[in-house]
């Protein structure tokens, strides 16, 4: 049985109307530890699941030995995961490797597309 969510109502509806306008943004919750950050995200969250959205999680550590940009790299295994490579599969290899063998994409003058650039 999950808690009765309290104290945060203003904050979770004001998320909502900003998932439910289906424009895309980033929102950054803050502030001090024990205030209901996480219970926050857990909420909108399951908001967003009911309305078909897809959501991940990805967590910081405090730890001086923790890969650059970890956070988003979880996020972005999920996604390596689910979704077939696409036109930035190689620029994202660099962080995530399951995105593809870690050749950069690079955009090919005058033609506006994108090729894996090879190496010699």
């Amino acid at each position: 049985m999950r808690a009765q969510f309290v104290g945060r109502r203003g904050e979770l509806d004001e998320l909502t109307y900003r998932l439910r306008a289906g424009t895309g943004q980033v929102v950054l919750v803050s502030g001090e530890p024990g205030i209901g950050k996480t219970r926050l995200a857990h909420e909108l969250t399951a908001v967003a699941e009911a309305n078909g959205v897809l959501t991940s999680w990805g967590r910081a550590v405090q730890d001086d030995g923790s890969p650059s940009y970890w956070p988003f790299r979880m996020v972005l295994k999920v996604l390596a995961r689910l979704h077939a490579p696409g036109a930035l599969a190689g620029d994202l290899s660099l962080l995530v490797p399951e995105f593809g063998d870690g050749r950069r994409c690079r955009r090919e003058s005058g033609s506006g597309s994108s090729r894996p650039s090879r190496s010699t």
